[in-house]
């Protein structure tokens, strides 16, 4: 209509703003913090002005479905969905091959969220997965005579706790929700997909505690100090 063509040049700036959140990216040099920020950021600026995807006039908000890396490991299928939820995605997973635990998560949602979460996953996933064989090796070292069962996975399902408490606190803040035509999209590509049950493993309470720290240190750490807080839109 003419009123709302007589706005665009007024949502202009708005508009060069959430391009620049969308490229706001790890494998542009962004942590996993400044990613979760900037897509958040972007979601609450295209609501508070009322933004469309043709809004973009790029592809950013077209839903797509982002291959991560393959990754290994039991407790990979909650950090996945912690992750997805926090950038208003879906996901799911195929194994590599029949009998082994390598598998590779799909990210579905639009192509800016889906890019970030598969990022953001990648991150983390490398983080989890050094913590976890590391609180195996240390448990080894302080009790030579027992065999370290569970401790590993322990900590790992520990670290996607913290990173949970993390995400979700930012989520619930920003009032984030999964997008209807992500989860139109996601339904229809799931349609006949089998629900898989992870098995269950000795727990160890110490490497969990630990875990947990560790995830919630990989979101707003000691190594993430000196960002700014989330802008207000």
């Amino acid at each position: 209509s003419s009123e709302q063509n007589s706005r665009l040049p007024l949502r202009e700036p708005i508009v060069r703003r959430v391009r620049a959140l969308l490229q706001v990216k790890i494998k542009n040099g962004a942590t996993p913090q400044e990613a979760i920020q900037a897509a958040a950021l972007a979601q609450r600026l295209m609501a508070k002005y009322s933004l469309e995807e043709e809004d973009l006039t790029d592809d950013s908000a077209e839903v797509a479905a982002i291959d991560a890396r393959e990754t290994d490991g039991a407790w990979v299928n909650s950090l996945a969905g912690v992750v997805a939820g926090a950038f208003r995605c879906r996901c799911y997973f195929h194994f590599t091959e029949y009998g082994t635990s390598r598998r590779v998560f799909t990210f579905v949602g639009r192509k800016a969220d889906a890019e970030a979460a598969r990022a953001v996953y990648e991150k983390l996933y490398i983080i989890g997965a050094r913590l976890g064989r590391k609180a195996a090796k240390q448990y080894k070292a302080a009790y030579p005579w027992r065999r370290p069962r569970g401790v590993q996975r322990s900590a790992c399902e520990g670290f996607v706790s913290g990173v949970k408490a993390e995400l979700e606190k930012q989520s619930r803040e920003l009032m984030l929700t999964i997008p209807a035509e992500v989860n139109e999209a996601f339904e229809e590509m799931t349609s006949g997909f089998s629900n898989y049950r992870a098995r269950g493993y000795t727990f160890n309470g110490e490497a969990y505690s630990a875990g947990v720290a560790n995830g919630m240190d990989a979101v707003r750490g000691t190594r993430l100090e000196g960002q700014h807080a989330l802008p207000s839109a």
